[in-house]
């Protein structure tokens, strides 16, 4: 919860947070957060289980889902508000929980243009960030850190 701005303060209702994470002008509401989880301003969390090292980009909508370990959600994505757009993109269980992992967003990413780059250091700013997405079209960083958002 990072700041105490009335337009960017996080808030966590019947949520269990781990230590370490970041939720800055989110919403979070009956879900669990493991430990170094950043969400991003504008965002909304619900009945979701969100696992270790996740980045929710800004205005993202996350309903019923779960999401594996070191994914990046980009900004803008809906995961769980329409059923067919989720069976298209992720695996959806027959109660309507929507799994979310990086091989399901690395091949979403192919239809948008928009691919994730994973390592230590950004390729092409040579700035010290553990994920960095990266808009081939424009050849440049669409978030260059996670401590961008």
């Amino acid at each position: 919860f990072m700041l105490d701005d009335e337009r960017r303060r996080g808030v966590a209702i019947d949520s269990l947070v781990a230590g370490g994470c970041i939720v800055s002008g989110a919403t979070v509401r009956r879900s669990v957060l493991f430990s170094k989880v950043h969400i991003g301003d504008g965002s909304l969390v619900e009945d979701s289980l969100v696992l270790p090292d996740v980045v929710v980009g800004r205005n993202v909508v996350l309903r019923r889902a779960i999401v594996d370990t070191g994914c990046v959600l980009p900004d803008g994505i809906r995961v769980g508000v329409c059923a067919s757009e989720d069976a298209a993109r992720f695996t959806v269980t027959g109660q309507g929980v929507t799994l979310v992992t990086r091989a399901m967003l690395a091949r979403c990413a192919q239809t948008t243009g928009i691919r994730e780059v994973s390592s230590r250091q950004c390729a092409h700013t040579r700035r010290a960030a553990r994920l960095c997405l990266r808009d081939p079209a424009a050849g440049r960083c669409v978030r260059k850190s996670p401590k961008a958002l």
